[in-house]
């Protein structure tokens, strides 16, 4: 079985008419003919029906997916040779949101960089709606996405996030006067958003995921939200919130980065539930390079050496 075989089959297979497939590689029919011949005596199957119309057989179907793939690794061989060859630079395509791109990319680019100093990055920062139609392109070679629905990506599962409620002893007492301490002491131990009634709200933008998670939650109480501000910028949130302008919901990663730059005496913290996961995603058609399987495995050893913060605490640190 050789390559211009699997690449004439395709066509046929596409075109299912042997003179427009001709016609478009550019050889006679009865030579295209022959290359798909050879390929079903040396498979020892037919590949096509070929009445009343040319159709392709379970076996022509199975070996269609097959050689597509086949010739991607091919490409790709071929790529990665030439790059050795001509000592091209080898790069990491990465995709990430600009927020974790502060969060995460601080802790594993040293590390990374220190193992393949060899590569280099090219950064696209934006959302799933901007990252997601590039790493289908073969653009990207990761993107890092939490609670992604493409079928067609292969997922690398890296870490569930505790979410949190953030609030200030101020704001509390606002609402809930000589109160405030036994209602605090009981939402340690099971949060309950019908005390969120009437608070000022810190939302996200309504494409974020823990927006949608802060509304749902709202919702199973018959909560009209009271929305003060909408932003695009999760630490603005914390720090809002930490002020005592309002109330906002948090991820714990962000909030373990963040909390050291922004502490504020009166915070409060209340876990609420898992959030995630976050994943990291690339096309299977397109094989993943070293420098993305390397990019991985840092991620994988930071996030699991994570100080993660503790569910009981109400003022942080």
């Amino acid at each position: 079985m050789n390559f211009i075989n699997l690449q004439y089959f395709l066509v046929v297979a596409k075109e299912l008419n042997i003179t427009s497939a001709a016609k478009k590689i550019h050889i006679s029919q009865q030579a295209l003919s022959q290359h798909i011949r050879s390929l079903e005596e040396e498979l020892e199957t037919e590949l096509f029906a070929r009445t009343p119309r040319l159709q392709l057989t379970p076996a022509g179907v199975c070996l269609a997916n097959a050689s597509s793939r086949i010739l991607d690794l091919k490409e790709s061989a071929i790529t990665e040779i030439q790059r050795i060859n001509h000592q091209q630079p080898q790069k990491l395509r990465l995709g990430i949101s600009q927020a974790r791109s502060e969060q995460l990319l601080p802790n594993i680019l040293p590390k990374f960089c220190a193992e393949n100093p060899q590569v280099v990055i090219e950064l696209l920062e934006g959302g799933a709606d901007v990252t997601q139609p590039e790493l289908e392109l073969g653009n990207l070679d990761l993107i890092l996405l939490v609670r992604p629905d493409y079928p067609n990506f292969t997922q690398v599962e890296l870490i569930y996030e505790e979410l949190y409620v953030v609030a200030s002893y101020p704001l509390f007492y606002q609402h809930f006067g000589e109160q405030t301490d036994a209602i605090i002491a009981r939402l340690r131990e099971k949060f309950d958003f019908s005390y969120l009634r009437n608070m000022p709200l810190i939302m996200l933008r309504k494409s974020s995921t823990i927006r949608s998670i802060f509304e749902n939650f709202l919702a199973e109480k018959e909560i009209v939200p009271r929305i003060l501000l909408e932003n695009a910028n999760v630490q603005t949130s914390l720090t809002l919130a930490q002020s005592g302008v309002g109330v906002t919901l948090y991820p714990d990663l962000f909030l373990r980065q963040h909390t050291s730059r922004f502490t504020h005496s009166n915070a409060l913290y209340f876990p609420v539930g898992r959030y995630g996961p976050l994943v990291a995603c690339y096309n299977p058609k397109y094989p993943l390079t070293p420098a993305a399987a390397s990019f991985l495995s840092c991620i994988k050893d930071w996030l699991g050496g994570v100080d993660r913060p503790n569910p009981t605490f109400t003022v942080y640190p």
